[in-house]
């Protein structure tokens, strides 16, 4: 919501281009400049190659704080409103992760925009007015996984979050799915393959994106086994000697905490046919 409140407008300083907003600018960036994935090892590397917030005029245009106060009342009036919820719970990231010190092939998190003007102030807001809470070293996501139960609905828009398995609902398409374990699960492999680079940074198999990771689990049915000796495979390509502990180090950031689990024990290990 506090970004919502707050608009970022780009111009390139050599040509007078102007975007609304840095995936317009990125886009056109592109664009102009010849950009080869193949080449160049895929968009997230590209980028930080090339991409120079030197060559741009940046000016932030912020919305008064009354107008994301709106902006939270709207979605929390919304969400109640459609899923008919009788309660909830609503959850914040903590500062520092346990994710921070497992990540060794790269900065967990790194090259992330600054957060949005409103953004303490919106956390506030909603710990004082929605109850939100926030545990040491989880995030949101994972504290959404450990409370999922079948009498519960999990309220994001975050895909990440599609490798649990329940009632979800989408506050921005206002979709109501229901993913069985099979599916949560598949959604985890998935995501061991292709990483999380855009949004957390997490590499996983430089030449496979989120479809194509699919595909293959997909491909390999009912024989995980298999599957994870397929996934080993691709890490030991890519990381000749230290696969294995690369794709475990993958599976333990991108995996979000089941009920049960704990930061030292999750059902990822069973995933991976460690235990």
């Amino acid at each position: 919501m506090a970004w919502v409140c707050q608009k970022t407008h780009y111009t390139h300083k050599e040509t007078g281009e102007f975007f609304d907003g840095i995936a317009k600018a990125k886009a056109w960036f592109k664009e102009i400049s010849n950009y080869s994935k193949a080449a160049d090892g895929g968009v997230t590397a590209w980028m930080k190659s090339h991409w120079n917030l030197e060559d741009w005029d940046i000016v932030e245009e912020i919305e008064p704080w009354s107008a994301c106060k709106h902006q939270i009342d709207n979605i929390m009036g919304q969400i109640q409103e459609d899923t008919k919820a009788e309660d909830y719970e609503c959850y914040l990231t903590a500062k520092p992760l346990f994710r921070d010190h497992l990540a060794t092939l790269d900065v967990y998190k790194a090259g992330r925009p600054p957060p949005p003007h409103w953004r303490d102030k919106a956390r506030a807001y909603f710990a004082k007015s929605y109850h939100a809470v926030e545990k040491p070293l989880l995030e949101a996501d994972d504290l959404l996984g450990l409370n999922q139960t079948e009498d519960t609905c999990i309220v994001t828009n975050d895909k990440d979050l599609q490798m649990i398995s329940g009632r979800h609902y989408n506050p921005i398409t206002r979709e109501k799915t229901k993913v069985s374990q099979v599916e949560a699960d598949n959604n985890f492999y998935s995501q061991l393959i292709s990483g999380d680079r855009a949004t957390d940074n997490i590499r996983g198999i430089d030449t496979m994106g989120p479809k194509r990771s699919m595909e293959i689990v997909t491909l390999m049915g009912e024989d995980r086994k298999g599957l994870v000796e397929e996934i080993e495979a691709m890490y030991e390509n890519q990381y000749p000697g230290m696969g294995k502990d690369a794709m475990i180090e993958t599976a333990r950031l991108v995996y979000i905490l089941r009920a049960g689990d704990t930061i030292d024990k999750g059902q990822w290990r069973e995933l991976l046919f460690l235990v």
